[in-house]
């Protein structure tokens, strides 16, 4: 298949990741997955049945054994049992007023992780800035609806992956992880559907100079 952007070890493909995914060999996946709760994507669909969104999330787990994924509080048992018993959680605490659900506010974002990180430090994060924090939350988000925070990634990276490794990020979106990996100096292949958010990667990408974290 041909590559619809390949250029200092970054590669994005255009399509659909459960044709892509068993034909690579990656050392850790990445990934912010789509939560199906019927967000426009554009190409991809985010409304599938419980049983082919599963499958498309077991597809994904079973990649390889290193696994970073940015998940939502809630359901959160569900993103849990498809990793596994090896999956730990680490905590990103807001720093403005999070979303009031049944008589709280929600002050954390979680982050499941399977596999021990290289670079040691606390599972709890702090000083990073998400979407809907108004004001804070100063990144441009590409007209994407599940636009992650660069600097999550960022992290995960660091943490996550040596020089040497090949991230694969099955839902790249606009790029944010493969912008992470180029800032990092890592190798990283993207699978996208939705062709407009690929052509964003793509420029995010051939950007002189990248957006600062």
């Amino acid at each position: 298949m041909m590559p619809y952007y390949e250029q200092d070890g970054i590669i994005i493909y255009h399509g659909d990741c459960r044709e892509i995914l068993p034909t690579l060999c990656p050392d850790v996946v990445l990934t912010d997955p789509p939560y199906n709760v019927g967000k426009d994507y554009g190409a991809s669909q985010d409304d599938l049945s419980d049983a082919e969104y599963e499958e498309l999330l077991i597809c994904v787990a079973m990649a390889t054994e290193r696994q970073a994924w940015v998940t939502p509080t809630t359901r959160l048992p569900f993103y849990w049992r498809l990793l596994g018993d090896a999956a730990r959680l680490v905590i990103i605490r807001k720093g403005a007023q999070g979303v009031y659900r049944y008589g709280w506010f929600d002050q954390l974002f979680p982050l499941l992780v399977r596999g021990d990180p290289y670079t040691k430090g606390p599972n709890l994060w702090e000083g990073i800035r998400l979407p809907g924090e108004g004001y804070f939350f100063r990144e441009e988000t590409f007209g994407h609806p599940g636009y992650t925070a660069t600097p999550i990634m960022v992290r995960l990276v660091e943490c996550m992956t040596k020089p040497v490794d090949l991230i694969v990020e099955p839902f790249a979106g606009t790029g944010t992880t493969l912008v992470a990996a180029k800032q990092c100096g890592r190798r990283a292949v993207g699978i996208e559907m939705n062709e407009p958010y690929c052509e964003i990667a793509a420029k995010r990408l051939s950007q002189g100079v990248l957006e600062l974290v």
